[in-house]
């Protein structure tokens, strides 16, 4: 299955290189396309990503800023479009970053969820640990933390995607699973973490703490199994 990440870019350089340097160490990231989806406005975080040096990158740059509602459909979109038949996209952050096994833990969701139609993607971002490192589990949740989803079912997500707060997409990604028709997959220890505590859109310095992962994996390999998913 072929992955390409892609990034979206906004204006805090202090978290960007962070994740940079986050995605470096990732298993896999020598032979995996890596998209940078810049806003117009920051000249430095728009360097960064030219000198960032994935052995196969693409940086883009807006032409008019798209905000947290619009980048991250523009973002998939290249995922999909800019590098080849990608099977499946993960979208980044530039202030959330990953584990050493992010990949490999991408993959093998990504393998073992492909034929169950109700599965829209794969989370990365758990709040608290819920079982072994190696489980990978079906939930009627969505966590906006570094995820990702199959051709086929962005298909299914951009047509329902909102633009607006009436609601936000992540709302609207949340109440198209609360019913029980459709569900992310995701790891019981997170694989992300959000580090924004400064300048960000949607959360305040004094909600940091309390709104980050409470346990991360340590980037260790493992011997996956999918609870619900294709042996």
């Amino acid at each position: 299955m072929k992955i390409a990440i892609a990034i979206t870019v906004n204006d805090r350089p202090e978290y960007l290189e962070q994740v940079i340097e986050s995605w470096h160490k990732v298993r896999g990231i020598e032979d995996t396309w890596v998209i940078f989806q810049c806003e117009p406005e920051s000249r430095e975080c728009q360097d960064l990503c030219l000198k960032a040096k994935f052995p196969k990158q693409v940086v883009k740059i807006n032409q008019t800023k798209m905000s947290a509602l619009g980048n991250p459909y523009v973002a998939i979109q290249s995922g999909f479009s800019d590098v080849g038949d990608i099977d499946f996209v993960v979208l980044g952050e530039d202030d959330s970053i990953v584990t050493a096994d992010a990949l490999e833990f991408f993959r093998t969701a990504a393998r073992k969820y492909y034929r169950h139609e109700q599965c829209l993607g794969v989370c990365s971002f758990q709040y608290r640990p819920a079982g072994k490192p190696y489980m990978i589990y079906p939930r009627h949740y969505f966590a906006s933390v570094v995820w990702g989803t199959w051709r086929n079912r962005w298909d299914i997500i951009r047509s329902r995607w909102t633009f607006n707060y009436d609601p936000a997409w992540d709302r609207m990604l949340l109440d198209l699973v609360a019913p029980g028709d459709y569900f992310f997959a995701f790891p019981t220890i997170s694989r992300s973490q959000h580090i924004g505590r400064e300048r960000g859109t949607h959360m305040s310095p004094e909600q940091f703490e309390e709104l980050q992962a409470k346990r991360v994996h340590d980037g260790s390999a493992q011997n996956y199994m999918a609870i619900g998913g294709d042996s």
